[in-house]
């Protein structure tokens, strides 16, 4: 969070300010006089298998319960595993290849045995 509040204090309304100082209509751009906030480096740890085996059970529908197996194998962030396409996933490679939320394009090996995947159980909807 510190990161965003950073861009958006110190780079968005720094301009105006610069702009007013340019035009002589202040001395200095008080922006410039303030420290930029500090990130805490919290440590995140990951879930336990039976930490995700309780998500897993809560979860909606099998959709949900698949996405929160394949974040939490993958590493990802679940909202990067929900907005994933069908094109995304290579199974003769066992590929998974994305964009994430902040636009970095992602690939993670499967699991092995993950391409013998039975294709008539697990299919795409029709949307």
């Amino acid at each position: 969070m510190p990161s965003t509040v950073n861009k958006l204090i110190r780079q968005y309304l720094s301009v105006p300010f610069e702009k007013a100082k340019r035009q002589g209509l202040i001395r200095f751009n008080p922006v410039t006089a303030t420290d930029p906030e500090q990130a805490d480096s919290a440590q995140r740890d990951t879930f336990s298998p039976e930490q995700v085996s309780r998500l897993v059970s809560s979860a909606d529908d099998r959709d949900w319960a698949g996405a929160i197996i394949l974040a939490w194998g993958c590493g990802d962030r679940l909202q990067d595993i929900a907005n994933l396409k069908w094109s995304s996933l290579d199974l003769q490679y066992a590929i998974l290849s994305f964009r994430d939320r902040k636009g970095h394009l992602n690939h993670r090996g499967l699991a092995p045995g993950f391409h013998r995947l039975d294709r008539q159980r697990v299919r795409p909807r029709r949307s």
